[in-house]
């Protein structure tokens, strides 16, 4: 993790049953639910929260056309509920998203 602090929090969802996949972060609360969450934290870098122990892969690409492809990038396995991952650089503007494996 890098030297930005995060937090566990729990939390009641809409049902009100008593939720502990919240992570605190800089004043904002992040609710984790199946799918990660990415944060743009500084140029070249983002922080991912997650589920312990699930694999994800970081996939970009140049444009939000339909047609441009997703490109596969690193497998990242988390051991605790973020990790901050620096981006490749590269001269061109990139999208980037994060999936489950």
């Amino acid at each position: 993790m890098s030297s930005r602090a995060a937090w566990e929090s729990q939390g009641l969802d809409p049902t009100e049953t008593l939720s502990r996949r919240g992570v605190a972060n800089s004043g904002r609360v992040i609710v984790l639910g199946p799918e990660p969450v990415l944060d743009a934290i500084n140029p070249g870098e983002f922080l991912l929260y997650g589920r312990p122990g699930q694999a994800y892969r970081v996939e970009s690409r140049e444009s939000l056309s339909p047609d441009a492809p997703w490109i596969p990038g690193a497998r990242l396995t988390l051991e605790g509920r973020s990790l901050t991952v620096p981006l490749p650089p590269t001269l061109d503007q990139r999208y980037v998203r994060v999936r489950k494996e």
